[in-house]
């Protein structure tokens, strides 16, 4: 679930500001990590904390926060008596903080009202109808040998609804990674005596197929060196096929000088702090990957730098693209195990692959991603996010929030998107 910033104006409450009290009951609803299936239900827990019988949330100086409409003259704190106030104000608790003391059991919230929804599939449908993705990943080279990562990858994309998923890792790890991966097809790259990439002999096997392909999925166990480099610089150039850039794959980036001239494809970066950071060094950016307050600001930064999607991972993943900001709010502490990031690599990838339609003209006659029946760069990345963490928070109604495997994260992905869709 996300909200959205427009502008991404700073606040110490980063929150919608409603209008009228059914306008606070909806948001405290909509940000919600509990399921509250009646409205007579929410404002039941409502009017509870604004009579006071329910304590309303405390600030850093234990004074419950009020929301202020623009404009207004005066406030005043929750837990009177009475009704809802009239005039000029509107009041309420924080929702993140309220629904943290007093969240349900019940499974995850509901979706916000703007929140993108994912088009309905073609019952008539074939596997070439829902895209092609191409994980581009792995490492042969000793002595860190790397296969689960771009598997992972490759069947997250065939849970999310792929149609096909196809694993370009080098020729002498094809074998284990389909493995792990049997849904999926191999395309071996092919490598050195040392058994490290061949930058040449693998941007002809590419070039070969990338008409083939959907999206492309790149830096899953890639490994760094020079040959990554190489072969992700020529790929973004070409801008032929989107790109999610994932783990190696912004580290090869990030040791890149000057690639800012070459990066025409259309593309979404997903860093962790760390990964964040190198790239900012790269670009000159001096933003807090890790503080709540700054990472919106970080993550709007690099997209409008790089004309990209950043999802910047984390507690409270930021989604932007430079002009639109979201923070997700699905997930949870379960999900920080190795192999989930490459899992989300492979959700937001398969999503472009079924539903990414490129903008079309410009001006007043440009015709929308929505107008075309599809989903932009940025809501792609949105449900990707939304998705992955929705399967995260359905394993730990189950288990609790330790002991998650990518694996368990997988098998779950059907089981969220079916609740997406009941949500719609």
């Amino acid at each position: 679930m996300g909200r959205v910033l427009p502008g991404l104006v700073p606040s110490p409450v980063r929150t919608l500001v409603p209008e009228r009290p059914s306008q606070l009951i909806e948001a405290l609803s909509c940000r919600a990590n509990a399921r509250y299936d009646a409205a007579p239900r929410r404002a039941e827990i409502f009017r509870a904390c604004w009579r006071g019988s329910v304590s309303p949330p405390a600030t850093e100086s234990g004074r419950a926060r009020v929301f202020r409409r623009k404009g207004s003259a005066n406030a005043s704190m929750i837990g009177g008596d009475g009704d809802f106030p009239s005039g000029g104000v509107t009041y309420g608790c924080h929702p993140s903080s309220f629904f943290a003391a007093h969240r349900t059991k019940q499974g995850p919230g509901p979706m916000t009202k703007d929140f993108p929804r994912l088009p309905h599939r073609d019952p008539a449908g074939h596997k070439g109808t829902f895209g092609t993705v191409c994980v581009i990943g792995g490492q042969a080279a000793g002595p860190r040998v790397m296969i689960g990562g771009p598997a992972f990858t490759a069947t997250a994309a065939l849970r999310s609804g792929a149609g096909l998923a196809v694993l370009a890792v080098p020729g002498p790890i094809m074998a284990s990674a389909l493995v792990i991966a049997p849904g999926a097809t191999g395309l071996a790259l092919p490598v050195d005596p040392a058994r490290a990439l061949r930058p040449s002999k693998v941007a002809a096997v590419l070039d070969e197929h990338l008409p083939q392909y959907d999206c492309l999925a790149v830096g899953p166990g890639w490994g760094d060196g020079l040959p990554q480099q190489q072969i992700l610089i020529r790929l973004l150039a070409s801008g032929e096929v989107p790109m999610v850039i994932d783990a190696d794959g912004l580290n090869a980036l990030a040791a890149l000088p000057d690639f800012q001239g070459d990066f025409h494809a259309p593309a979404v970066l997903t860093p962790h702090p760390g990964e964040f950071r190198r790239l900012a060094d790269n670009l000159g950016i001096e933003a807090d990957p890790v503080d709540p307050d700054a990472r919106p600001a970080a993550a709007k930064q690099m997209a409008g730098r790089l004309g990209c999607v950043v999802v910047l991972k984390g507690a409270a993943t930021v989604i932007s693209d430079g002009l639109s900001t979201t923070i997700n709010e699905s997930g949870n502490v379960a999900l920080a195990t190795a192999g989930t990031g490459d899992v989300l690599t492979g959700i937001i990838a398969s999503f472009i692959a079924q539903f990414f339609k490129p903008n079309l003209g410009a001006g007043s006659r440009q015709i929308t991603a929505k107008q075309q029946g599809g989903l932009s760069l940025l809501d792609c990345a949105r449900c990707g996010v939304h998705v992955h963490g929705l399967a995260a928070d359905l394993w730990a109604a189950r288990h609790g929030n330790t002991g998650l495997l990518a694996s368990d994260l997988l098998d779950l992905i059907p089981e969220a998107l079916s609740h997406l869709s009941r949500e719609e």
